[in-house]
């Protein structure tokens, strides 16, 4: 539990610090098995419970690859609309929510992804 909590301090403390200057990206490097979806799962259920921030922080999974067809605007934007039910977001709402810092967006299995997506 106190590992845990530490975690959730030194995530939050980056979260806060690099969010003021931009984007914050935070890369779980592990072997197989050892636990990494687990954590970022964690961390997305922590934004929910607003452990990260201030304010809620919706969590978008992304785990299929990306093509040069459609950018990763436009994935986050079709997955947003999946988890609200939405017949549309625009992108501009879709900006502000990531400016704002109202969106985590969480990549899993980048590492077996191919180098375009990458």
């Amino acid at each position: 539990e106190l590992e845990h909590k530490q975690l959730q301090r030194a995530i939050k403390e980056k979260v806060l610090k690099e969010g003021q200057q931009g984007q914050v990206r935070l890369l779980i490097q592990g072997e197989g098995g050892a636990g990494k979806t687990s954590l970022a799962c964690q961390i997305a259920q922590w934004g929910m419970d607003k452990k990260l921030s201030n304010h809620a922080i919706l969590p978008v999974l992304l785990e299929q690859e990306l093509s040069e067809q459609e950018p990763l605007l436009d994935v986050i934007q079709g997955r947003l609309q999946d988890l609200t039910n939405a017949k549309e977001i625009s992108s501009e709402l879709l900006e502000n929510l990531l400016r704002q810092k109202r969106i985590l967006v969480i990549v899993d299995r980048l590492s077996e992804m191919g180098k375009a997506t990458r």
